[in-house]
């Protein structure tokens, strides 16, 4: 059964990824890899990002509790608000100045938790990996935080972006990388080129295992 049910003291998140662990199991098919690579402590979990489903599929891949951002927009509606909060989202503008991002990310961090972050920016329109932006790297010279590299497959057939609806067929999977530390000092593109190296390392994984 999924860490988060025994790691989290939240019990609204337990009964909500439940949920959808068992949606995506049944409908989709669901496989994960790498789970050994992801221990106790701070960590982000970098993934690439191809639809509005990538979130919730690394929240129910990971056996921790985890955090994520989401756009603030999402939490003008009282009530959604209060239930994305409640599923650990944090509004962000998305404009490059709002530091509130980087404190908060840090923030989490600090306090030994997990947090999602899609590298990219913004979700694909292709499917395709696109560059890393360097700015994960300040994330980690600010922290102790591990960087774990993601890739998740299936939700851009599924749901791409400027589709209204998900589709109820297909499959997903998620496959873990190596924990990746640096030494202080390095620079934040080497950051971005490896941890970009790493992505499309797992994604030919998934592809020796069928994933294609």
């Amino acid at each position: 059964m999924r860490g988060w049910l025994n790691n989290s003291h939240n019990l609204l998140y337990k009964v909500v990824l439940f949920l959808v662990y068992w949606f995506f199991a049944i409908v989709y098919r669901h496989r994960i890899y790498g789970l050994d690579r992801v221990s106790a402590g701070a960590a982000i979990l970098a993934a690439n990002h191809t639809s509005f489903y990538d979130p919730p599929l690394l929240s129910i891949s990971t056996p921790f509790e985890v955090h994520f951002l989401a756009r603030k927009t999402l939490f003008d509606v009282p009530l959604f608000s209060w239930l994305i909060r409640k599923l650990n989202a944090h509004p962000v503008s998305g404009k490059a100045q709002d530091v509130t991002v980087l404190k908060t990310v840090i923030r989490l961090l600090r306090e030994g938790k997990k947090v999602i972050i899609f590298p990219e920016g913004h979700r694909s329109h292709s499917g395709e990996l696109q560059p890393i932006k360097p700015g994960v790297a300040l994330l980690l010279g600010k922290t102790d935080a591990a960087l774990i590299p993601v890739y998740l497959y299936g939700t851009f057939r599924i749901w791409p972006k400027g589709k209204k609806v998900p589709r109820l067929w297909g499959k997903t999977a998620c496959a873990f990388g190596e924990p990746l530390r640096f030494p202080p000092g390095t620079p934040h593109e080497e950051v971005a080129k490896k941890l970009q190296e790493e992505i499309l390392a797992l994604k030919v994984f998934l592809e020796e295992k069928g994933f294609s």
